[in-house]
């Protein structure tokens, strides 16, 4: 719901000045904003969001922004965007005592780019299979194996902080 005060706030997304600011920040997942500046283009990329003593660090997408006017530009910005990252294909996990929790968190963080927070670490399965498919043939994001683990209960629900890591716990 919109915030209206007579107080004028400073933001900024990377250098260019922030004229209008809608922030999306959830108590899971990931925040994002889309974001209207002076700046004529915004470059995608790593940028860091600060609305009067809010510093989020995150992401422009790409191809998700443009040109409202000869003076302005308006774009979208995320953090966490790597959990968005499709999934390569990895070996099965195997161990008849269980794969380890941190092992397939700590491989799944490297191949989306993210940093993590791992959780206690605890036993799943003898046998864990990453697919890189889902079941109407969508390609897999890190996003979407975050989902499965935590349906069977492996991790608690996630967010990405101010500095760009992702927890498993609420804000």
């Amino acid at each position: 719901r919109p915030c209206e005060s007579d107080v004028e706030v400073v933001s900024t997304l990377g250098a260019a000045r922030v004229l209008r600011a809608e922030l999306h920040y959830p108590r899971y997942g990931t925040a994002w904003a889309r974001v209207s500046t002076v700046a004529k283009a915004v470059p995608a990329g790593p940028a860091t969001l600060t609305i009067g003593d809010l510093s989020l660090v995150g992401t422009v997408l790409p191809d998700r922004g443009g040109e409202d006017s000869p003076s302005s530009w308006t774009g979208i910005w995320v953090n966490g965007a790597g959990w968005d990252t499709v999934l390569p294909a990895r070996p099965p996990y195997q161990n008849d005592s269980g794969v380890r929790l941190k092992s397939v968190l700590s491989d799944l963080a490297v191949d989306c780019g993210v940093s993590v927070v791992l959780p206690t670490d605890a036993p799943m399965l003898a046998h864990w299979c990453r697919a890189t498919r889902s079941g109407n043939g969508a390609a897999r994001t890190g996003r979407d194996e975050l989902a499965i683990l935590g349906r069977r209960g492996y991790v608690l629900p996630w967010h990405v902080d101010p500095q760009d890591v992702t927890r498993f716990a609420a804000r």
